[in-house]
Formats: structure tokens, C-alpha cells, sequence
């Protein structure tokens, strides 16, 4: 029996990151769709059955932080959310971990391949 194909929605406002995010994980078997803000997120999340978020914090538009208040006020069964952003400060994390983000991941110390485990071993643990 083989399950389905999860789909996970990559919100990244470079272009390059965004490319490179979706190309490793569309190799390791997923679906991904990719929003370049905050505000296509929001929609994407309403329209798609979204099996993981990728969030980056820093967004033009609505930024991450605003996507995360959002996700805990409005949606009851939320896809569960990694963030993988340049924000480093001990403050950022913490509001995002009480905004219910599952793994936060900095830019700087987590590489492509680090943040693909991460995320396999979220979504084998909610299977």
C-alpha cells in the first residue's frame, strides 16, 4: 500500500531560496507550492489541503509572524509550521513556538538536507 503524496507549501520571499527548497523537496517525493508572501499564503492555506508549512518570518506584504497569529486564531486544524528564517534572536523564537510553530530553524545554522529530515520526521510522527 502506498500513501499519499504530501504536499508542502513553501512561503519564501527569495526567489533562489525558494527554487532550491522546492527542487529538493519535490526529489524526495513531495508536492510543493510556493508563495513569495505572507498575504499568498494565507490564501493558498484556504484553498489547499496543506500537509506542512516552511514559513520565513521576514515577508513583504503580511509577514510570517502575522501568517502564524493567524493560523492559531482562525484555522482549528492548522498543518503544522517549520520556519526556516534569518531571525536568530531568543525573542523571535519564543513567539513563534508560542504562535505553535513546530521546529524553528535558523538560515544560518540548518542547511537544504537538515531541514528535509526535520520535516519527514514531523510528518511520519503525524501519520
Amino acid at each position: 500500500m502506498t500513501s499519499a503524496v504530501k504536499k508542502i507549501l513553501v512561503v519564501e520571499d527569495d526567489p533562489a531560496i525558494t527554487k532550491v527548497l522546492q527542487l529538493k523537496f519535490e526529489n524526495a517525493g513531495f508536492d510543493v507550492i510556493t508563495c513569495g508572501n505572507g498575504k499568498s499564503c494565507l490564501a493558498a492555506l484556504s484553498k489547499e489541503t496543506i500537509d506542512l508549512v516552511i514559513l520565513d518570518l521576514i515577508l513583504p506584504e503580511v509577514d510570517g509572524f502575522t501568517v502564524l497569529e493567524r493560523l492559531k486564531r482562525d484555522w482549528k486544524s492548522a498543518p503544522p509550521v517549520v520556519v526556516f528564517s534569518n531571525l536568530c534572536q531568543a525573542s523571535d523564537i519564543t513567539r513563534a513556538k508560542d504562535l505553535g510553530v513546530v521546529e524553528y530553524c535558523t538560515k544560518i545554522d540548518t542547511d537544504i538536507s537538515s531541514l528535509l529530515i526535520k520535516v519527514k520526521e514531523i510528518l511520519d510522527r503525524r501519520s
